[in-house]
């Protein structure tokens, strides 16, 4: 059996696809920021110098999946005074189970995992979330 020719549009499309996922995979493993040692020192005594405020960190408490409940959602708040510059979260979730939100809220972080496939089985999945407040006004 013979495959007839693809039209010149598809081959495009697809080396189009190729390229763009060739060059995010490359921007990610290159220039994600995973510690502070790759920050420059000046732009780290610039983020918590006085004059611009402090930079803290605020965590929540470990949330665990509850049986019967179809997701684990996690929220920090920024302590009084200061506002929400970049949140997260870390933790272990179950195979399966992805986080579908991960923004600011108010003045704070709020983070939601579940299971799309099976909202049950979210099995010992845990995270914790995490908040950057910045002291002084926005």
């Amino acid at each position: 059996m013979r495959f007839p020719k693809p039209p010149p549009s598809m081959v495009v499309a697809g080396l189009a696809l190729v390229l763009a996922s060739s060059g995010t995979t490359l921007a990610a493993s290159r220039y994600l920021v995973t510690s502070t040692s790759q920050i420059k020192p000046s732009v780290l005594r610039s983020l918590t110098s006085n004059a611009r405020g402090e930079v803290n960190e605020a965590m929540s408490p470990w949330v665990l999946a509850k049986p019967g409940f179809p997701a684990v959602w996690g929220h920090v708040q920024c302590p009084a005074d200061t506002h929400v510059v970049s949140g997260g979260w870390d933790g272990d979730l179950a195979p399966g189970v992805t986080v579908q939100s991960d923004h600011p809220a108010g003045n704070g972080w709020s983070v939601l995992a579940y299971n799309n496939a099976d909202p049950a089985a979210l099995g010992n999945s845990k995270l914790r979330v995490h908040v950057l407040c910045l002291s002084g006004t926005p």
